[in-house]
């Protein structure tokens, strides 16, 4: 995917935020059904996939029902996020996104993510390196405000992407040290999207599709990113890019759609990564049950599942208690985008 296709894809859209051990295959087809126009892997660490590391290399397997998918890359140094870049397009990437906005202390201590925000000159040779090595891919740029209050290493960064041929930049508008607290600044967005030749998406506190045309209206940015709130809820990424589109959103779902599709996500997961992925669908399938009555006792009975066997047989047993029709309960998801979209 080239930049100028990237940039129109983005316009008015809604996209799901790369999540760290989220982003897998089955969530990013879930987002793709739900009117996603791109999806973004986990962040994989250039470092790990120069290494042939398997925890590292397992984030690049992708189907045909999660494309075109963004590859997230960190790393602290030039040439290895080229030759992360370079793999990446190998394998089959339709674009590549540079990480430079995690706070995480663990990604910050190695000079990586959120870190280079402190290093302009440095996050400026890994930008020129990524796009050169990634042509002709799109590339994106991940960031955040800056480092502190006060600090514009933000719009540092955007002009760097402007210059040197990023295809679209996502802003986290808060710092590193509000981490996800905190109004994000709606301004400093404004003052980005105003003051760039491309296309910025702007990203947190995006919660429902009313936050997402405030954030468009109010800032002119190209598009939105919606990040933990789709966890469990890809329908709130449909309702979101609906309404950004003006086209009327799917209905919530109903208990039987809920536990239809987290069944399809668990099962999904186990088939991607065999038994060890068991732990990992427990954790989803109770992504689909936040809010509900009796979701925590739901919680506590699938952390003692051993089995994707037995996760579908509490999912089933919780949608039957509550009186669901567990013939209605299918093996595919029921997710879809905006209605006539």
């Amino acid at each position: 995917m080239t930049a100028e296709e990237a940039r129109a894809l983005i316009l008015r859209s809604a996209l799901p935020a790369p999540l760290a051990e989220v982003s897998t295959r089955p969530f990013r087809e879930l987002c793709r059904m739900a009117g996603a126009p791109i999806t973004f892997t986990g962040m994989v660490s250039a470092k790990g996939l120069l290494a042939d590391l398997r925890r590292s290399t397992r984030l690049l397997d992708w189907g045909k029902g999660d494309r075109p998918v963004f590859c997230q890359i960190f790393g602290p140094e030039p040439e290895p996020m080229a030759e992360a870049a370079r793999l990446c397009k190998e394998r089959g990437a339709d674009g590549i996104d540079i990480n430079m906005g995690c706070p995480v202390r663990k990604v910050i201590s190695q000079r990586s993510g959120a870190d280079l925000l402190r290093d302009l000159p440095r996050a400026k040779e890994v930008i020129a390196a990524v796009v050169e090595a990634a042509r002709p891919l799109a590339v994106s740029i991940k960031t955040r405000k800056g480092w502190s209050e006060g600090d514009d290493a933000g719009l540092k960064i955007a002009e760097f992407a402007a210059e040197l041929g990023v295809a679209f930049l996502t802003i986290h508008a808060r710092t590193v040290e509000q981490g996800f607290s905190g109004e994000p600044d709606l301004g400093f967005l404004r003052e980005v999207a105003s003051g760039v030749p491309i296309p910025v998406v702007g990203n947190g506190g995006v919660k429902s599709p009313s936050d997402a045309l405030r954030m468009l209206e109010e800032t002119g940015c190209a598009g939105v990113m919606v990040g933990r709130g789709i966890m469990g809820d890809p329908w709130l990424l449909a309702r979101i890019g609906a309404a950004l589109k003006g086209l009327p959103g799917p209905p919530r779902p109903s208990l039987e759609e809920r536990v239809s599709t987290a069944i399809w996500h668990a099962r999904e997961i186990v088939k991607d990564m065999g038994e060890r992925g068991v732990p990992l669908a427990k954790r989803v399938a109770s992504w689909y049950v936040k809010g509900l009555e009796g979701a925590k006792a739901l919680r506590r009975a699938l952390m003692t599942a051993r089995s994707l066997d037995e996760i579908i047989g509490i999912l089933k047993g919780y949608a039957s208690a509550l009186g669901a029709d567990v013939r209605a309960i299918g093996p595919e998801p029921r997710v879809r985008g905006a209605v006539g979209g």
